[in-house]
């Protein structure tokens, strides 16, 4: 079935990612997306994701894609995608005079996904961002298309 235009997807976000200063440490991620199909091959995605380095390491990511898709309404859907936002990390240190520091940075990357479509309104899709805090990112995303 072809993709039909204005079309809103949902979807749930898990997977890793890593820091330019901790290239050996990776971290879990989890978020949510909300995608909007503009055109046939273009769509737009605001997205939340968690970041846990640990309990007291943790960041939050606001970031706004831009996703061209190839071959709309095939099973399989390469795109490229394009975000920026905002990432706010916030620090713990107990028994430091300042136990608590949290900052506000710019994030975004990009990379390449595969979008699987597996039912009628259901998809999977492995993703691969490069960029700037995270400098890697890789998840798998699991959406549903409302209409």
């Amino acid at each position: 079935e072809a993709q039909d235009f204005d079309r809103l997807e949902l979807k749930a976000i898990i997977g890793t990612s890593g820091f330019v200063d901790e290239v050996t440490d990776y971290y879990p991620v989890v978020g949510a997306a909300a995608r909007v199909s503009l055109t046939r091959t273009f769509a737009i995605q605001p997205e939340f994701t968690y970041l846990r380095a640990s309990a007291r390491h943790q960041d939050y990511a606001f970031q706004t894609a831009a996703i061209w898709q190839f071959q709309p309404g095939g099973r399989l859907q390469p795109y490229l995608v394009a975000a920026g936002g905002v990432r706010h990390s916030r620090f713990r240190f107990p028994g430091a005079l300042r136990e608590r520091f949290s900052s506000n940075e710019f994030t975004g990357g990009g990379g390449v996904g595969l979008r699987v479509d597996v039912g009628r309104r259901l998809w999977l899709s492995p993703e691969v961002r490069l960029g700037w805090e995270p400098i890697v990112r890789a998840t798998v995303s699991l959406g549903y298309a409302l209409r």
